[in-house]
């Protein structure tokens, strides 16, 4: 299997165009949360000489700071040199797994131009035009890319967007941020402007594994605030059907790069990875996967192609899981995440907003079960967690009366767990008569509700 970065220089450009109706995004890029599988990942690598060249070690010292899981990059102002759009950027391995892909159909380009900007969650996509310096020419090479607003300042987009192991370019020197305003017009946030930093994990700034080709984009304009913003959930299951709506270079015009959507099936979720049946070209690197939602799920990076007919079999790139989420959460304002964890043997359900708490409980034989929902931010109503030391059962309440009661009984206050906004989505409440342990449930997916009621769980309303 050979796989190609969807990274491309502006040039390629040329003039295919087509049309959408608003009803795929409409259906698509609409809703709320809900839970879904987790996809295990580790955002840090051992560090790999034969990577550790001009761009892991000079460049990673270029970073203005390092953390456990993030290399941070100020991008200057002033960036001198002439502007090259004769570069290509591309990714180019081979891997021995096409047994693994031959299965999969030949995809058809069914992508289709995305006009309606009504919906928030398009004009949460944004167009990127990114300039990197070439170190032996001290060229500036433009290239394309895709991105999408996940908070009030924060853009995820592909790491190798960012930063450029395959030419040693390393760390990319301006960014262009173009976001869709209601008439369909764009506004530019460029990095010569205001202040933007790129962060990329440690891990692929050490090796450019595949799986944690993901960077983020954090400006200093409060973008998600004035435009639109796709929520980052960990819901996605093979199966599923998701949608990707980028900014491909191969549909663009000599003078418009139009965002153009199409959907399909995931075909694979393993080794951090999501693996879609839809179509996808250079230009696309950094847009999402988004699921029935509305919800960003992952990053699209890649195509993979069988070596044997060239022909694409799938679009890949990071599956968003607990780590991604929490690394999200840290470098940039996607908000507060609650995780949720399953223990096997009792049947319980743990809820907390502590990753620590999570990574305790998986290392205990738990499930990390990814993101439950966000907390509130400020203004909210607490939810209460107590805990029965005889049963080892939690439970949680937004009424201090019901904390009281327990804690008579002899359960153990352990104090707010997470905040419900005025606007969050209802949390379902339910209760197994059956069970002495995990006899309550909690969830935002209405689906699941229903599916516990049918198995003989009574509805107990919402925590709202």
């Amino acid at each position: 299997m050979t796989k190609f970065s969807h990274f491309t220089d502006l040039p390629g450009w040329n003039g295919q165009r087509r049309s959408l109706t608003a009803r795929v995004m409409a259906v698509v890029l609409a809703g709320g949360l809900s839970l879904g599988a987790v996809c295990p990942l580790s955002l840090q690598a051992m560090e790999d000489q034969s990577v550790n060249s001009v761009v892991s070690t000079v460049q990673k010292g270029q970073a203005t700071e390092i953390t456990k899981d993030a290399w941070i990059y100020s991008l200057p102002k002033e960036v001198d040199g002439i502007v090259s759009e004769s570069g290509m950027l591309q990714e180019d391995f081979s891997f021995q797994t096409e047994s693994s892909i031959r299965h999969w159909p030949v995809l058809m380009d069914l992508r289709q131009k995305v006009t309606d900007f009504t919906l928030a969650g398009n004009r949460a996509l944004c167009r990127l035009s990114l300039y990197f310096k070439d170190p032996y020419t001290s060229e500036l090479r433009r290239f394309a890319g895709s991105g999408f607003i996940v908070g009030q300042t924060s853009v995820i987009t592909s790491a190798h967007c960012l930063y450029d192991h395959e030419d040693r370019l390393g760390w990319v020197e301006r960014i262009v941020v173009e976001v869709p305003n209601l008439d369909g017009t764009y506004t530019a946030y460029d990095s010569q402007k205001e202040d933007v930093n790129a962060v990329i994990p440690e891990g692929y700034g050490l090796s450019a594994d595949s799986a944690l080709d993901m960077g983020m984009i954090c400006l200093s304009s409060p973008v998600g605030n004035w435009h639109g913003r796709l929520e980052a959930s960990t819901d996605v299951h093979q199966g599923d059907t998701l949608l990707n709506a980028g900014y491909p270079g191969d549909l663009a015009t000599p003078t418009q790069r139009p965002l153009y959507a199409a959907s399909g099936p995931v075909l694979d979720i393993s080794q951090g990875e999501i693996a879609a049946g839809i179509y996808s070209s250079g230009g696309s690197s950094g847009s999402p996967f988004v699921n029935l939602e509305g919800q960003a799920v992952g990053v699209l990076s890649y195509g993979a192609f069988l070596s044997g007919d060239s022909r694409q079999r799938a679009s890949m790139g990071p599956c968003f899981n607990s780590q991604w989420i929490e690394w999200m959460s840290t470098n940039g304002d996607i908000g507060s995440p609650v995780y949720r964890a399953y223990n096997p043997n009792s049947g319980e359900h743990v809820y907390t907003m502590s990753f620590r708490e999570l990574v305790i409980l998986v290392q205990a034989g738990w499930r990390d079960e990814g993101l439950a929902w966000y907390s509130a931010q400020d203004e909210g109503k607490p939810v209460y967690r107590v805990y029965n030391p005889n049963a080892g059962d939690h439970h949680y309440t937004t009424s201090k009366t019901e904390v009281a009661h327990l804690e008579s009984l002899g359960w153990k206050g352990e104090g707010a767990c997470w905040k419900l906004g005025a606007n969050d989505r209802t949390v379902y409440r339910l209760y197994n008569p059956n069970a002495r342990t995990g006899t309550h449930h909690f969830t935002r997916n209405a689906s699941e509700a229903s599916a516990l009621q049918a198995a003989g769980w009574r509805s107990e309303g919402t925590l709202q």
